[in-house]
């Protein structure tokens, strides 16, 4: 269970790392026409679309977290405290994580080019900003991300039946 944390917050710390390093090398970034392989299409954008409905099931899974500390709440120190403050700081530190991101990617990209390519949007920019091995080593980031998010789900998640026994719900 401590490797299980450790590597918990280890993927938290790395997965913000790529974002903020987006953001600053955009800042300084200055170049005027980004290398977009010529294949890309640009897309169209509409607003009679339903798209962004697809959206929607992501974005509720990202909100897990809030059931899962609740499930770990027992083992918080002073978590009168700490819950409240975890609940607020989490979401606020992630939101300008991403933020910093999409700005970094839209200013190095464009709008245009982001939209054209789609999920090889992250692909590009780290091969643009960081070389030849920038896509795979992004790539990779988002690998060890989204293991660090299941290995937060899933040691947060062993422990409902404990809180549930704990408050005389399951025997």
């Amino acid at each position: 269970m401590r490797f299980g944390g450790v590597f918990q917050k280890v993927s938290t710390i790395i997965k913000l790392i790529p974002f903020l390093l987006i953001f600053i090398l955009s800042i300084f970034n200055i170049q005027v026409e980004p290398t977009v392989p010529n294949i890309m299409k640009n897309s169209e954008v509409s607003g009679s679309s339903l798209a962004w409905l697809a959206a929607l099931a992501p974005m509720a899974f990202s909100y897990e977290g809030w059931t899962v500390i609740l499930n770990i709440s027992p083992e918080i120190k002073n978590r009168e405290k700490n819950i409240p403050l975890a609940l607020l700081i989490g979401p606020v530190i992630v939101l300008a994580g991403y933020l910093a991101y999409f700005i970094g990617l839209v200013k190095v990209l464009g709008v245009d080019n982001v939209l054209a390519l789609g999920d090889e949007a992250i692909y590009v920019i780290g091969s643009e900003l960081f070389g030849g091995l920038g896509g795979p080593i992004i790539t990779l980031i988002i690998l060890f991300s989204v293991l660090g998010v299941s290995n937060g789900l899933t040691i947060g998640s062993i422990h409902m039946p404990q809180v549930l026994a704990e408050k005389n719900v399951i025997k």
